[in-house]
């Protein structure tokens, strides 16, 4: 130690420049935290316990750091650097103070933090706080807690940070679980908790990435057992918060940790609830009803607790001034209201026939209905967020208890008429009220209340001019959804059990249909003789309720005689209604049209809905051609004049086997209507999937559905002009061809095949081609489709119809007039050169020309004249780098160089073209290589390398003399750094240039080594083996090489080699790579996954040297931490063995029985975390099941040459010692099974239960497992006699659940 600094020449000088007061020692010089690095870094300066020196020293000087220290080491990045090194060698002698913790973030508060900084005290943290291997006390790490939440709570910090801290987080939080157990100071930690809960709003509201993390945390500090026991949770939570509720980061922050706080409350008093309800001995009830009645009322309280505090934050922002700060918190609480009440939802416990229960729920309800009544209708967001979150916290209350809701008109207003964003809300919220009446048989009730409700909603009051759009607004609310239509025939279909009309059906039919019958009467009517605006809402509304009731009795038949049956005695209502003609007159938008359209449709509709029932005639309806042909302005009425023409259609095939007289002309009508597709009448309004009202139907829908009519019943030129309006249409409504039924149609096929043929050149190219792409390829006679096709060869946008141009070649194998036509020629090739889906389509239609072309070479003179003319034209003009159709070309050149070079030799091609030929070829060698260093996007390697390996293959087959330089290795690099959607020709095209350009097979395979480090494996697998094809026996000895001599890449080297073993079947080289791969592997997980592999694709050529080998890895790797992912591996490499080799399972079975018996103790968790229900499974309980199969599938093998298939196993006197291991690891004391486990194993078990007992072993009549485990040492074990009462349980389990042969 001559040489060199003074602070290295011995311990105690480096204690000493370490210890000094000043940071740097001497000045000029190196600071403490280089001379330390300096010091663990020199090699020479070898003293005893360095790593100890330096790691004391660290902590030392942080537990000295102080929050207002400009030079705060805590802060520093080399510090930590320096300790995760140091730790990497030595263990902590003792614990580090914890309040490190507590000063870094103190200080952090005082400083300018950095992503750099938080990511290495994660590392450094974690290293010598690890919760599992250090214990300190719950306050002391309730301290770093709350140090940590103030630091979160700072508006500086960036949530940029959040993976460091999360960690930083997660630590803390696995500290306090872990030191819970032995908690002594709760209440205190409580209370420190509790004192920090603004803050702690803060934080949760600025951080959404922790807030799980936060309330997990929070929760384990303030409810606790002892603390649950002695006071009121959540008082000292709205004690610390309330003085704090004026600023609005914590008000908000609080209304949204309130929720999640409350649901693990409930959580808590759950899962605790035998340790938090002792039951006194003078109780008389059964334990388990004194507990849950315990909990429900603890439950209840802290619910009616924070329902109080919601209540009087409420009460105080009312009292404020009108601001949008204002209205924002409203709708914070409501969200928090409605949040609580699902949680309280998902808890499960409410008693719906408690009184203190049903206050909550009805003082919540009328609270909707009071806000809900001043509700400011002014459609802004906040306003929406408010009435979502209301209607989101009645929905939840509805679900909790109908009953104490008590939804009356007022309520149900904003239920069947909220705006149309609320529907993810009212719809289930209307669906649970229909279905609550459903099961309650109360349904009258609930039409009665939807009646009282619309006749409340219309009121005489409100102007005639606001009443459509309020119409509009409830028949496109949740009364017109499909799923409500549905749930509420299926409620009435419930009252008619039978084939016969419940009364309780005929009395609502009737309370609708008098209500009905009293709005079409006079009274309603005003003095111009017209419905009024309102009664022709109510009427629109009321009758589709009816057609709901006429629905759900379809298959149901009338009460008595006909004459007394009361859809008899509507229907001679309908037919004097009927008397009235049509409102078809007046102008759009128009109160008065809007009103007698709104009363004709109704009128339909239930003439529609009653004769349908009634399979007869039951009004004389006239006009409704004259209304068709009119053109009515209403909308809803032009709808139900269309369903109404189809249906009396219908109809009367039906009966009289022919429509009626003006069919014909009503048919006209619309499809005339339906051929103006530009005109806004044609209904393309805000059409919305969700919605089925008559302002969302679209028309087409109508006229698709009732094709099959028109199919049946038009004639010849109605069909045609019917076809060619679909075919037309098709470019401005893709969803009137989506009906399948449509194409099955004989007649319209016709019609669209002739108006196809008669009329083609009168079609836009943009109509035909959205028709012919959603037409199926079969659908049009060969000669319109060949005609369809060479229209769009022809046109002049030959872009537009190259998608079903494509389908015709690949389907059809019909490419045009391409290969006659030069200018149509070359316009395909230029839009096959394209990067976009056209060019897609195009070069699937290139596809099928070239070979044509290869095939009659002189045929074709022309078509080569022009393609070789174009690809030289454009390679001479020089470079275009900038182009981005550039690649494409390269790529046509490409593909047309390896078609010529598959056709035939050179020779066999005229000269012409091989002069072609050789004009291309050496044009191509001599541009792509120039190109290589270009940066331009469009021209990246992965579309250079693959037509470069294609030029030079090229080149060498028409004669061009091909350059000797070696460019593989120089792109090598590049296209290891492409992305990885673009490297996989790019690979492929280096490997193969490497191979011939010559290069060794030793350069080959580092080349491939850096592919596997860069890119995913499952991608370079395919093109590995194809390229050492034919060296496949010395690139694997060359990579077993590799791995051998631990080169720092063996994960790369494993994924080449376990692709390339995938084409071996040499037995032993497979032994090698298997031997290899365990041995070499960068870890032991990774060498199980290679072996895993190697199994499931060579486990026929695998022998019994390879199993002991395989099994002896097994071994080994059970004594290291896995996780299910190995664990997995493991099974699936036994299972795949047991299946497919039996014989190498007899070969090594004591080796396999060893395995299987030191896989349970894989399951143990430790019994205290039992206890305390927070066990940390080593493995999920899907292992366990795979493992169970396993062992069933292990019972029911044996040999394959077995003389006599009904031997008993060989394996069966090794179960006794795969059982005593199973109850060995289950009965540790310290350590055992979660129940789930034990369950899930059982199969397993019994079946090996079954194998040792078979042939009539070891006794019988219930005592079967007596004596099998003594010789295995059952009893001797950890457990002691618990081994023996485990042993006993199992096989009375197995007696239990055997089959005994009598029955």
């Amino acid at each position: 130690m001559a040489s060199g600094p003074e602070y290295l020449q011995s311990a105690s000088a480096l204690i000493k420049s370490l210890r000094a007061s000043n940071d740097p020692p001497v000045s000029p010089g190196p600071s403490k935290a280089q001379i330390a690095l300096e010091a663990w870094n020199a090699k020479t300066f070898d003293i005893p316990r360095k790593a100890e020196i330096l790691r004391d020293w660290i902590l030392e000087t942080w537990s000295k750091a102080r929050a207002n220290n400009n030079n705060n080491a805590i802060l520093k990045t080399e510090y930590h650097s320096l300790l995760l090194r140091v730790g990497k060698t030595h263990d902590l002698a003792s614990p580090a103070p914890l309040q490190i913790l507590s000063t870094f973030f103190s200080s952090l508060q005082q400083n300018e933090n950095t992503v750099s900084l938080l990511r290495s005290a994660a590392k450094s943290f974690a290293a010598i706080f690890d919760p599992q291997e250090i214990t300190y006390k719950t306050e002391s790490w309730v301290d770093a807690w709350t140090s940590l939440v103030q630091f979160l709570s700072l508006p500086s910090f960036s949530a940029q940070q959040n993976a460091p801290i999360s960690t930083i987080a997660g630590l803390i939080a696995s500290g306090i679980e872990r030191s819970q157990y032995s908690n002594t100071s709760a209440k205190k930690n409580a209370q420190a908790a509790n004192a920090i809960f603004p803050v702690y709003c803060q934080a949760f509201l600025a951080h959404a990435y922790l807030r799980n993390q936060l309330n997990d945390t929070l929760s384990s500090i303030i409810f606790n057992t002892a603390v649950l026991q002695a006071s009121e949770p959540l008082g000292g939570l709205f004690s610390a918060a309330e003085p704090k509720l004026n600023e609005a980061a914590v008000a908000h922050g609080c209304l949204l940790a309130l929720p999640t706080i409350f649901k693990s409350l409930t959580s808590t008093y759950h899962q605790d609830s035998s340790t938090l309800f002792a039951q006194p001995s003078s109780s008389k009830l059964p334990h388990d009803v004194f507990v849950a009645s315990k909990e429900r009322d603890s439950v209840r309280q802290s619910l009616d607790r924070v329902l109080v505090f919601l209540e009087t934050l409420e009460t105080r922002l009312q009292n404020f001034p009108a601001s949008s700060e204002v209205e924002e918190g409203m709708v914070w609480l409501w969200e928090s209201r409605a949040a609580t009440w699902k949680a309280l939802a998902d808890w499960g416990g409410y008693m719906e026939r408690e009184e203190p229960w049903g206050r909550l729920v009805d003082a919540t309800a009328r609270r909707i209905e009071a806000v809900l009544s001043n509700f400011n209708t002014q459609p802004t967001a906040t306003n929406e967020n408010f009435l979502r979150a209301a209607i989101q916290t009645l929905s939840i209350i509805e679900k909790v208890d109908h009953d104490r809701t008590n939804i009356g008109p007022d309520l149900m207003r904003w239920v069947i008429a909220a705006p149309t964003a609320q529907s993810d809300h009212t719809v289930p919220l209307l669906s649970s009220i229909i279905r609550y009446h459903q099961l309650t048989h109360t349904l009258p009730s609930l039409f009665e209340l939807l009646n009282t409700t619309v006749e409340g909603f219309f009121d005489p009051s409100i102007p005639d001019q606001a009443v459509p759009h309020l119409y509009k607004l409830v028949i496109c609310g949740p009364l017109g959804q499909r799923a409500i239509r549905e749930d509420f025939v299926s409620a009435l279909k419930t009252t008619n059990p039978g084939k016969r009309r419940s009364p309780q059906w005929t009395g609502i039919f009737t309370a609708l249909a008098s209500s009905l019958q009293a709005l079409t009467e006079p009274s309603w009517a005003t003095s111009s003789g017209q419905l009024s605006a309102r009664s022709a809402a109510l009427t629109g509304i009321k009758s589709r309720w009816i057609t709901r009731c006429i629905e759900a009795v379809v298959d149901t038949t009338y009460d008595g005689e006909i004459e007394g049956d009361v859809v008899s005695d509507f229907a001679t209502f309908l037919d004097k209604w009927a008397q009235a003609p049509l409102n078809i007159s007046g102008r759009a938008n128009d109160v008065k049209t809007e009103a007698g359209g709104v009363n004709s449709a109704a009128r339909l509709r239930l003439t529609i809905a009653v004769e349908k029932l009634l399979n007869r005639s039951c009004t004389t309806e006239t006009g409704v051609d004259a209304a068709l042909t009119a053109r009515t302005a209403n909308r809803e009425l032009l709808l139900a004049l269309t369903k109404f023409s189809f249906h009396r259609a219908a109809l009367n095939l039906q009966l009289d086997h022919k429509v009626h007289q003006t069919f014909p002309s009503e048919l006209d009508a619309i499809v005339e209507f339906c051929s103006d597709v530009e005109q806004p009448a044609f209904d393309r309004v805000q059409h919305s999937s969700k919605s089925n009202a008559p302002g969302n139907v679209d028309l087409w829908q109508i006229v698709v559905d009732n094709a099959a009519i028109i199919d049946l019943v038009a004639t010849p030129k109605q069909l045609k002009r019917f076809a060619m309006t679909v075919i037309r249409a098709a470019h401005h409504n893709s969803s009137i061809l989506s009906n399948a039924g449509f194409w099955e149609l004989d007649h319209i096929q016709t019609g669209v095949c002739e108006g196809l043929s008669d009329y083609l050149k009168e079609i836009s190219a943009t109509q035909l081609v959205a028709f012919l792409e959603r037409t199926p390829p079969n659908y049009l006679s060969k000669h319109v489709r060949t005609a369809a096709a060479d229209a769009l060869w022809k046109h002049e946008d030959l872009d537009q119809g190259v998608h079903f141009l494509s389908i015709m070649a690949e389907y059809f194998d019909y490419t045009g007039p391409v290969l006659s036509d030069d200018t149509i020629f070359l316009r395909l090739v230029k839009i096959a050169e394209k990067p976009n889906a056209d060019g897609e389509y195009a070069r699937k239609i290139w596809s099928k020309i070239l070979p044509r072309l290869l095939k009659a070479p002189l045929q074709y003179s022309g078509q080569f004249d022009t393609l070789f003319v174009h690809h030289l034209d454009y390679l001479r003009a020089g470079k275009k780098p900038q182009d981005r159709t550039f690649p494409g070309k390269l790529e046509m050149i490409a593909r047309t160089a390896q078609q010529a070079m598959a056709a035939g030799p050179l020779e066999s091609f005229p000269s012409t073209t091989r002069t072609h030929f050789f004009a291309l070829s050496e044009k191509l060698v001599a541009i792509i290589p120039s190109l290589f260093n270009n940066t331009d996007a469009t021209l990246n390697l992965s579309h250079l390398v693959p037509v470069y390996v294609v030029a030079r293959q090229f080149a060498r087959w028409s004669g061009v003399p091909v350059s000797e330089e070696k460019a593989g290795l120089k792109l090598a690099p590049g296209v290891a750094r492409l992305r990885v959607q673009d490297a996989g020709k790019a690979t492929r095209g280096v490997l193969e240039l490497l191979l011939d350009e010559g290069e060794g097979l030793d350069q080959v395979l580092a080349v491939t080594v850096v592919f596997y480090t860069v890119l995913p494996g499952g991608q370079l697998d395919e093109i590995v083996r194809e390229t050492f094809k034919d060296h496949i026996d010395e690139a694997m000895g060359a990579c077993i090489h590799l791995l051998q001599a631990n080169s720092g890449r063996e994960e790369a080297i494993i994924g080449a080699l376990r692709a390339m073993t995938k084409a071996c079947n040499k037995p032993e080289l497979i032994r090698q790579v298997i031997q290899t791969g365990i041995s070499s592997a960068p870890s032991p997980a990774r060498a199980i996954s290679f072996v895993e592999s190697i199994v499931e694709d060579k486990f026929s050529l695998l022998q019994t040297d390879d199993a002991l080998l395989i099994l002896s890895a097994l071994y080994e790797i059970l004594f290291t931490p896995i996780g299910n992912e190995t664990f997995t591996s493991i099974i699936n490499i036994l299972t795949i063995i047991d299946r497919r080799r039996p014989e190498l399972v007899f070969a090594t079975l004591p080796q396999i029985v060893q395995t299987v018996c030191y896989i349970f103790p894989r399951f143990q968790v430790s019994r205290a975390a039992l206890l305390q229900g927070s066990a940390e499974r080593p493995l999920s309980a899907a292992s366990s099941t795979l493992f169970a199969r396993y062992l069933v599938s292990l019972a029911q093998s044996k040999p394959s040459r077995a003389d006599n298939p009904h031997e008993t196993s060989p394996l069966a006197k090794h179960v006794p010692a795969i059982l005593v291991a199973y109850v060995r690891a289950c009965s540790d004391p310290t350590k055992g099974y979660e129940a789930a486990v034990r369950k899930e194993l059982e199969i397993g078990l019994f079946a090996l239960c079954d194998l040792t007992t078979s042939g009539g072993r070891a006794g019988a009549r219930g005592r079967e497992g007596e004596g099998l485990g003594t010789p295995f040492g059952l009893g001797e074990g950890p457990g002691g006699e618990g081994e023996r009462e485990l042993w006993a349980e199992l096989w009375k389990g197995w007696s239990r659940g055997r089959y005994a042969g009598q029955g």
